[in-house]
């Protein structure tokens, strides 16, 4: 369980920064450019703490789901497997979206499918990593 704590709390940061610097930097012009009618509802400055909450969930769920998946994953193991879990999800979140919402364009909703997988590969991989540490005099 303090595996699973931990874990998830280091997933949540790097899903964090992840977000900030694929959203944030990277992407923010395309997105912007691509963006739907709705999405000038966004905030101009965002809510952190329950973005905080967010990716730590995020980082828990990853942290669940690959330390039940199966034990002893390799790197490259968690990180093939958090792209796919990344994937489903941004499939079910983005296709749901678009079907029912003015805020994504075709673009830019294939273009947030392809960061999140990249995303949850990355955080797949830092999640199994710190799930695979050893405990130090073990």
């Amino acid at each position: 369980m303090n595996k699973i704590l931990i874990a998830g709390i280091a997933g949540g940061v790097v899903f964090f920064f992840l977000g900030w610097l694929v959203y944030g930097i990277i992407m923010m012009d395309f997105m912007s450019a691509n963006a739907g009618p709705a999405a000038s509802m966004q905030k101009q400055v965002p809510d952190m703490f329950h973005l905080v909450i967010a990716n730590l969930a995020w980082g828990f769920l990853y942290a669940i789901v690959l330390g039940k998946w199966s034990s002893g994953l390799s790197i490259a193991q968690g990180t093939m497997r958090g792209a796919l879990l990344a994937l489903m999800v941004a499939l079910f979140i983005d296709l749901t979206m678009y079907a029912t919402t003015t805020m994504f364009t075709m673009e830019c909703m294939l273009a947030d499918i392809v960061a999140m997988t990249v995303i949850g590969a990355i955080g797949g991989a830092a999640v199994t990593w710190v799930l695979g540490m050893k405990k130090s005099g073990a």
